[in-house]
């Protein structure tokens, strides 16, 4: 907390470039677990079948959504 606050007093630009990746990786996390609540109301079989240990293809599917919010968002500008 003291760290960010003295970085943030030196480096205003600096600090407002981490808050913009920090935020974007915040938002593509959320539009990750959104996306996997989604296809879980489908209820459809092949969702569930587990790819990995622990990872399903439900996992796979919301997370490359995710993935690809972030450089839409900052394609069109947020």
């Amino acid at each position: 907390m003291l760290v960010g606050s003295f970085m943030g007093y030196l480096l205003p630009s600096m600090t407002s470039i981490v808050a913009q990746v920090f935020g974007s990786i915040l938002g593509g996390a959320g539009v990750m677990v959104c996306t996997s609540e989604l296809l879980w109301l489908f209820n459809y079989k092949n969702f569930k079948v587990k790819v990995f240990k622990m990872v399903r293809v439900i996992d796979l599917i919301s997370g490359l959504i995710g993935l690809l919010s972030i450089p839409l968002y900052w394609l069109v500008k947020g």
